[in-house]
């Protein structure tokens, strides 16, 4: 399958302004049950996590707008696990007694140690369950007790990013530690990342990159699920449920755009496999490569997607689009997409693949060959 890829680049070079803008904000059809759960096409997954950096191996999953809202936890929601950093103030609300104030860490049995306590239960509490916790247990060793709890570093809710984001290395595998504080709409998660690197220098290379695909969005979950997302249906369309939860354990693959080709055959100059940039069209690649021959048929051009057993054929008449400056009856490019030039009038589908298959057959038979 191939996702829907209308791309324009000027959401590229805004969306680190965008993203620091909202920094610090609080915390077909196919139908979707919920946005902070799967997806029903998606239950039952794998067992163990095999990702695929392949966008066109990951089910496509299109979310219409199941909500227009997602809820955004508050600090006290958070749900201390091992490895977070908290403080406790522990004072007297009449003064009466000094101010006690201490930073522990979760240790690995879930305990932290708090010196008027003692070892005190922490994991799996939220904050203000553990602040009346503490609250209760200093009631007969503090007149009039007030307990204040924060995390000052989160550490046990975390996702891994890689791929096209400022900050990681989409070349050598590794990817960007990011903690959560609970689950986290997507967009949300990048105005993360913009605040972890960014800091006070405004770094807007901590936003996703100018060559990133965010039409292909591979999301793995903790249990090898996974799915693809197409994030400009949200950033374009206002397409909330696209703006998908994310959740502690979670991979996320940000592809890099330039790693779309298309297959450009028949009448055109240099016939083979090109890479595909943001908002390509039909005609803009024919004249990648190489432009038309004189035998073409300029107003017969086929887009073909889908794949050859159930293909889709769209037809764009590239004399209308170049002559005539019809720009809106040309057609943008998918990934995978295969466009095909014919010498002569087409007979039926049949005979347009009859044509297509055998450089395509040929194509494949020498990548074989060089990959042996």
């Amino acid at each position: 399958m191939f996702s829907t890829t209308i791309r324009y680049i000027v959401i590229f070079s805004i969306v680190g302004l965008w993203l620091l803008s909202i920094t610090g904000c609080g915390s077909s059809r196919s139908t979707v049950r919920t946005v902070s759960g799967l997806p029903e096409e998606l239950s039952g997954g794998q067992t163990g996590i095999a990702l695929s950096l392949d966008p066109t191996e990951v089910p496509i999953i299109r979310l219409d707008h199941a909500s227009d809202t997602l809820s955004v936890r508050e600090p006290g929601d958070y749900v201390l696990g091992i490895g977070d950093v908290i403080k406790v103030h522990i004072f007297s609300r009449n003064l009466s007694e000094e101010t006690d104030e201490e930073e522990a860490t979760v240790r690995q049995d879930g305990k932290i140690y708090i010196r008027l306590l003692g070892e005190v239960q922490a994991a799996g509490l939220t904050i203000n369950l553990l602040q009346n916790k503490i609250l209760e247990a200093t009631l007969p060793l503090v007149k009039q007790p007030f307990v204040q709890v924060e995390v000052s570093e989160y550490n046990s809710q975390y996702v891994i990013v890689f791929g096209e984001v400022g900050g990681v290395s989409s070349g050598g595998g590794r990817g960007k530690r990011v903690p959560l504080m609970g689950p986290t709409p997507l967009m949300e998660l990048f105005s993360i990342i913009v605040r972890q690197n960014a800091g006070e220098s405004q770094d807007f290379s901590a936003s996703p990159s100018l060559v990133a695909d965010l039409s292909n969005l591979i999301v793995t979950r903790r249990n090898g699920d996974r799915f693809r997302v197409n994030l400009n249906t949200y950033l374009f369309g206002k397409n909330h449920a696209a703006n998908i939860e994310i959740r502690d354990g979670d991979f996320i693959f940000i592809p890099n755009i330039q790693d779309n080709r298309v297959f450009v055959l028949g009448e055109i100059n240099v016939q083979g496999l090109i890479p595909i940039g943001l908002g390509m069209t039909a005609t803009e690649a024919i004249a990648r490569a190489g432009g038309f021959t004189n035998l073409a048929r300029r107003n017969s051009v086929k887009v073909i997607r889908g794949g050859l057993e159930n293909p889709e054929v769209v037809n764009v008449s590239a004399r209308d689009v170049v002559r005539k400056g019809h720009r809106d009856k040309d057609v943008p490019l998918r990934n995978g997409d295969i466009v095909f030039v014919p010498r002569s009038p087409l007979g039926g589908l049949n005979v347009l693949l009859s044509q297509i298959l055998p450089p395509l057959q040929s194509y494949f038979l020498i990548q074989a060959l060089f990959q042996n």
